[in-house]
């Protein structure tokens, strides 16, 4: 389904795809993103190898509360596209996934040695080519990253060079909520945010913080 908006576009589908737990990482769509996967209540590590070997699509849900495999999921994920997979360990994978677009959890459901999740896939875009609004976005996103970065432990600043190559001020925002070590509360925050300009303010506010 797609539907025109004032100011931006959105598409929503609905997909059933293995699910993936993160216990310590959430994944944001436009991003190549490194998942240590470790999650036992949902056999996340079979569900990542369904993935790997059949459509390459899965969806990624952290858990509300970092390293807490009693609490539970929240309520939006990542659908994620698996590029890479390494073995780790018994109950451990590492794999190296795109991050494709935002979901709900409608509901998951155990099917044979994976958890299947029913989401409906929502991707709301802004319109193509630059404008005034989103000119001032990037460059007030780009400041507050820099100024982020130099109160962070030195490898925040190794992002920053590739933050100059975006030009779409929600996926900007996305990027500094992965990459500049953001609390795991904002992170879920800024996930849950689907309309790109509240995303941009929301991010705006934790880095002026």
């Amino acid at each position: 389904r797609k539907q025109q908006m004032s100011e931006y576009t959105t598409r929503a589908e609905k997909l059933s795809l293995p699910l993936i737990a993160l216990s310590e990482n959430v994944a944001f769509p436009g991003e190549i993103v490194n998942l240590e996967i470790k999650d036992t209540r949902f056999d996340s590590c079979n569900a990542a190898r369904e993935a790997f070997e059949g459509s390459k699509y899965a969806v990624a849900v952290p858990y509300k509360y970092i390293e807490d495999e009693h609490s539970e999921l929240f309520e939006v994920g990542t659908v994620i596209k698996v590029k890479q997979m390494i073995n780790s360990g018994d109950n451990s994978i590492r794999c190296i996934a795109e991050g494709v677009s935002r979901a709900t959890v409608a509901d998951y459901r155990r099917t044979g040695r994976y958890f299947t999740a029913n989401v409906i896939c929502k991707t709301v875009t802004l319109p193509d080519g630059p404008s005034v609004k989103n000119q001032a976005y990037l460059r007030r996103l780009t400041e507050s990253a820099q100024a982020m970065a130099k109160l962070l432990p030195p490898p925040a600043e190794s992002i920053l060079p590739n933050l100059k190559n975006i030009k779409n001020p929600a996926l900007l925002a996305d990027v500094i909520a992965s990459g500049l070590f953001i609390k795991h509360e904002d992170k879920l925050e800024i996930l849950a945010l689907f309309e790109p300009y509240r995303r941009i303010e929301a991010v705006l506010e934790i880095a002026e913080e």
